[in-house]
C-alpha cells in the first residue's frame, strides 16, 4: 500500500495523522482485501476531526467498487 499525503492538505500533524489512520484500516482489513496494490492519494477537503470510523465509511464502498469490477 501507498499512501501521498501533500502539504496541502494541512501541516506534518495533521498529515501523519491520516498516514496513520490509514495503515491502521489496512491493517484491520488486510485480510478481507486479499491480493491487491494499493494507492492512496489524499484530498484536501478531509475532515479535520477524521477518525477511523470516517475512514472506513470513505474506504470500504470503494473498496468494493473496485473488487466487484473484477
Amino acid at each position: 500500500m501507498g499512501i501521498t499525503v501533500t502539504r496541502k492538505v494541512g501541516n506534518a500533524v495533521r498529515r501523519n495523522r491520516i498516514k496513520r489512520l490509514t495503515r491502521e484500516w489496512f491493517r484491520a482489513s488486510a485480510l478481507d482485501l486479499g491480493s491487491l496494490d494499493l494507492v492512496l492519494i489524499a484530498k484536501r477537503d478531509i475532515p479535520s476531526r477524521l477518525g477511523l470510523p470516517e475512514l472506513r465509511t470513505g474506504l470500504e464502498p470503494a473498496l468494493r467498487k473496485l473488487s466487484e469490477a473484477d
